[in-house]
């Protein structure tokens, strides 16, 4: 009897753990329909569940127009599937900014062991920025928030060059790499 119990409350934890990793999602698919479910991202391909059942679906990005994972009412993240310009390669990008210039992410973190002994791991976390003009189909990379990311101030003058003003702020480091949601709600609110 006492093993039948603890097999019984092992699996119900287990059933738990597993719903526990899903978040309640807006699913929109390419088609446009709608769908409102409990799903995760998984690298290319999103798991849900339907309202009430216990089945997992997997989709992939491709075939989604937007999820939009709520955390609460008011906290809630975008993803869209992006082709990157330069590399050729799709990603599922979390949109910060929308408008007549879109600004997307994609966060990883880790660890990294210092370099003097005795020293615990260090966290740290790396983001990259693209961008995405309204009128194109594919997003560019324009920067990482590491130390060593290519030349933000000429990838980032190129992609607004026809903004002056923008561009002059970005060339006189009145905005800066860190200021990258300022610069794209600028250039949304005074350009062209």
């Amino acid at each position: 009897m006492k093993k039948s119990l603890f097999l019984f409350f092992t699996i119900c934890s287990f059933i738990q753990l597993a719903n526990a990793q899903l978040q309640s999602c807006e699913l929109i698919l390419s088609n446009g329909s709608k769908s409102i479910v409990q799903g995760k991202i998984g690298g290319s391909k999103f798991k849900y569940k339907l309202s009430g059942q216990n089945k997992i679906h997997k989709i992939h990005f491709s075939e989604i127009g937007s999820v939009k994972v709520n955390y609460s009412e008011d906290d809630f993240k975008i993803y869209k599937y992006f082709k990157v310009e330069s590399s050729g390669k799709f990603k599922v990008l979390e949109e910060i900014e929308k408008g007549k210039v879109s600004l997307y992410i994609t966060s990883s973190s880790g660890y990294m062991n210092p370099f003097a002994s005795g020293m615990g791991r260090m966290p740290y976390t790396i983001e990259n920025y693209y961008l995405k003009k309204q009128s194109d189909d594919e997003v560019i990379h324009l920067a990482s928030n590491r130390l060593f990311s290519k030349n933000f101030i000429e990838g980032s003058t190129a992609f607004f060059k026809d903004c002056e003003d923008l561009t002059n702020k970005i060339k006189n480091k009145e905005l800066k790499k860190r200021d990258i949601i300022e610069i794209v709600k600028f250039y949304n609110n005074h350009c062209n």
